[in-house]
């Protein structure tokens, strides 16, 4: 007996890097982390060059001569305490004005209901049914409108899961009994993901593919399955 997500194990060789987001939401989130990244990157030179150039220039001497002493430097002092604050600012500032766009879908977004179950993702589409009157389902696999907002109503039928797709953007938990909430948007194409909570023997099996399709294709896709008689969901 095979597991869930075993057709999907080959895409795990691709590139699922958050640092090559393409997603709306990713590529917020990669420009916050770019500059807090290089602004760390220059700070830790800053301090370890004053730090080599101290222990090189005032290091002990052949004649032992004590440098020269400095007691007290209100310039520097005031320069030490202030740099520090607005970088720290800055940072903050950076943060606030970009979570709330990261965290809150656009209003009017599509809605879709993402369930986590050993080992396996089940999503259902709110107010899209098939002939026979039931919401339409997949399973393993999302299919969605490229450029196009979509808010994920993410939640477990089991144990806690997490969904999390690097290139799109955003990881949220998977919780039994309660919905969280994230949002995406792509342009036309195939992205991968992973659940990313331990969660049993099939964790490493419980693979996420999303499917971004261009307008035309995603309006042959939906009347497909609407015209079918039954749901894939497990």
């Amino acid at each position: 007996m095979s597991l869930p997500g075993w057709s999907l194990v080959p895409v795990l060789g691709v590139d699922m890097s958050p640092l090559h987001a393409t997603g709306v939401v990713g590529q917020k989130l990669l420009f916050v982390y770019t500059f807090m990244f290089w602004t760390s990157v220059v700070v830790a030179a800053g301090v370890a060059g004053t730090i080599l150039f101290a222990a090189i220039r005032f290091r002990a001497r052949g004649d032992k001569a004590e440098p020269r002493q400095v007691v007290g430097n209100a310039r520097l002092e005031l320069a030490w305490t202030l740099l520090p604050f607005l970088i720290v600012a800055s940072l903050f500032a950076l943060t606030a004005v970009n979570m709330p766009s990261v965290v809150n879908p656009p209003p009017h977004s599509m809605q879709i209901s993402v369930r986590g179950i050993q080992y396996v993702w089940d999503f259902s589409y709110p107010g899209y049914t098939n002939r026979s009157g039931q919401t339409i389902h997949t399973a393993e696999e999302l299919v969605l409108p490229a450029n196009t907002p979509v808010e994920l109503n993410v939640t477990s039928g089991d144990v806690d899961h997490s969904f999390y797709v690097p290139t799109l953007g955003g990881q949220i938990n998977a919780i039994p009994g309660q919905m969280n909430h994230m949002w995406v948007e792509a342009k036309p194409g195939t992205y991968y993901g992973q659940c990313t909570e331990l969660c049993g023997i099939g964790h490493a099996f419980m693979v996420i593919q999303v499917d971004m399709l261009a307008p035309a294709q995603w309006q042959a896709w939906l009347a497909k399955e609407q015209s079918a008689t039954s749901t894939t969901a497990g």
